[in-house]
């Protein structure tokens, strides 16, 4: 569960990054 979670934050993280 909690990996998930912060999976997600990461990916939300590096995705915007990347997308900028």
């Amino acid at each position: 569960m909690l990996s998930k979670v912060f999976t997600a934050r990461t990916g939300s993280s590096v995705y915007g990054s990347l997308n900028t």
